[in-house]
């Protein structure tokens, strides 16, 4: 191979590193955190469709999950939460809830 030709393949190479680099997923800020109800009986299901059968309780003021996920549903954000055993989905909504350390 010549000269050019390795200098093009590094160049390549470089170039694909920084392109895999960059499409890297960050994580996002919210990920571990916590959610943390600023309303009284905020509502949480433990499907992402939620109705009416499947809400499983309230969060009072102050109370909340660890965040383990965030998924868009009918145009909305929900935080996908779990306690100790099980997984739930609440809303992602800033004037019902704030994600704290």
């Amino acid at each position: 191979m010549s000269k050019k030709t390795n200098q093009i393949e590094e160049i390549i190479e470089e170039e694909t590193e920084q392109i895999k680099y960059e499409k890297q997923e960050r994580v996002p800020d919210w990920r571990g955190r916590k959610v943390v109800s600023i309303v009284d009986r905020l509502e949480y299901c433990k499907k992402l469709d939620c109705k009416k059968r499947d809400i499983c309780g309230e969060l009072q003021y102050g109370e909340g999950f660890e965040i383990i996920g965030k998924h868009r549903h009918e145009g909305k954000w929900f935080y996908e939460v779990k306690d100790n055993k099980e997984t739930y989905f609440v809303t992602a909504n800033n004037q019902k809830v704030v994600v704290v350390e």
